[in-house]
């Protein structure tokens, strides 16, 4: 704009015609919103209306336009832009990792995802993983190499390298590391001494060696009573660990008493899902618990979730945030964040992949044709379609007749969902007498 151009909102929008839809502006219509990547490139715009888009996706890609109205007629264009093309290509190989951190020595999976071809390679620190450690599977377009690793305490510092492609000039590949996943727990050691100024009460401390991440919670009891206790600053080991003492004081009547006293330590920050899977469609509370302080923030796929959504509450040191959410089919591959403090340089996150609690139930369509080589029987298959997670149960009746089927090896589909097709083969007659044959799908925490 320029400096003679009458005074007026301006708006830009997304897409022309019918398809046009408002993306951003000063004052939205009503009726209108905001898109919250976005944010205005000069602070408090006056010539220069440039915007800036954060954190795009696929789903971005798209011709914008910008349009000036004039204060006199918001409703009629004073003029237009050309308008711009934003293209935003996927990654072509992509690695998802569990959907929350893996104590050392249990077992880890990773899945890298590509749209090239099913030649994968998988390197630890630089060196080939084996290939019995990793399964490979395709649907259509979509390669998927699923790797299992048993962890260990080095791999704080490890990373894996997910490798795609036959021609070693076209390879992709894609990094990840193993610290975003690892807890490594700590070694606690009790010491204690009367307090030399009060014989009646007792110092003792906790030594609390080699945990990873560094956000870890400390606490004390005595008996039933919880104790709240003062921690020095953690101190980082050699090996990637960090290491802190914890100090209490108490009335040394008390431990004589009879009751034990302990030290404990768990994660600092800890996102708890629900006890099972939930269906598409239906409500799914989350819980993010802390002991810093009470102020939380929840994303979802990096985007802020509005207030409404969660509610806080504080009891004593522990503070917990409740999150609730619609879930929908997409949330497949959607990850929640809980983000926890009040100062941005000191904030701490968990982040939790909704996979890991997600049910999609499949649709079910029913085709038969009689077998062309026995007449007297009838060929029937049964396609499940659009199911997660892989493990879906399938079963025939026949009025009231349970009958054993074969199911092929679910394929993946490109939305995350899998299917698979059943069958069986039934004499006709028992069809005929008037018993309905049906095809059921379902999971064990659901049937």
């Amino acid at each position: 704009m320029t400096s003679e151009t009458p005074v007026g909102p301006v708006r830009w929008y997304k897409g022309a015609g019918s398809q046009r839809t408002h993306f951003y502006s000063e004052v939205p219509k009503e009726g209108d919103k905001n898109d919250p990547q976005v944010t205005w490139t000069v602070e408090n715009p006056t010539v220069n209306y440039s915007m800036t888009v954060r954190d795009v996706t696929v789903n971005d890609t798209g011709e914008y336009y910008c349009v000036k109205y004039t204060k006199a007629d918001e409703e009629k264009p004073y003029t237009s832009g050309p308008g711009i093309n934003l293209t935003v290509k996927a990654k072509n190989v992509t690695i998802i990792g569990p959907p929350g951190r893996v104590k050392v020595g249990e077992v880890l999976e990773l899945q890298c995802h590509a749209n090239k071809d099913a030649t994968f390679m998988w390197l630890k620190n630089g060196e080939a993983i084996p290939q019995d450690h990793f399964t490979t599977a395709s649907n259509g377009a979509l390669h998927t190499s699923r790797l299992t690793l048993q962890t260990e305490k080095g791999d704080i510092r490890s990373a894996v390298q997910c490798v795609q492609g036959k021609n070693e000039q076209q390879r992709m590949s894609e990094a990840f590391n193993l610290s975003s996943v690892i807890t490594v727990m700590p070694r606690l050691q009790i010491q204690g001494s009367p307090d030399t100024r009060n014989r009646s009460s007792g110092k003792y401390s906790c030594r609390v060696d080699g945990f990873y991440p560094e956000d870890i919670l400390v606490s004390w009891t005595l008996g039933k009573l919880n104790i709240s206790a003062c921690c020095e600053k953690a101190q980082s080991n050699n090996d990637g660990t960090f290491s802190t003492t914890c100090h209490i004081t108490i009335a040394l009547a008390k431990i004589s008493s009879g009751a034990m006293l302990q030290c404990h330590a768990a994660k600092n920050l800890t996102i708890i899902g629900p006890p099972g899977r939930v269906k598409v469609g239906e409500v799914l509370e989350l819980q993010c618990h802390s002991n810093k302080d009470a102020t939380f923030m929840w994303l979802k796929n990096g985007e802020a979730i509005p207030q409404d959504h969660f509610t806080t509450a504080s009891n004593g040191a522990l503070h917990t945030s409740r999150l609730t959410l619609q879930t929908e089919k997409g949330d497949i591959r959607s990850a929640v964040q809980c983000v926890q403090g009040k100062n941005e340089q000191q904030r701490m996150s968990e982040a939790f992949n909704l996979s890991s609690v997600i049910t999609v139930m499949p649709r079910l369509q029913i085709q038969g044709s009689p077998d062309t080589r026995n007449r007297s029987l009838g060929k029937y298959s049964c396609r499940v379609d659009g199911f997660y997670p892989e493990d879906v149960l399938v079963s025939w009746t026949l009025g009231k007749l349970n009958i054993s089927a074969c199911c092929e090896k679910a394929q993946s589909n490109n939305d995350g969902t899998f299917s698979t097709t059943c069958h069986i083969t039934i004499v006709l007659a028992k069809i005929s007498s008037g018993a309905v044959l049906q095809c059921h799908a379902g999971y064990r925490d659901h049937c």
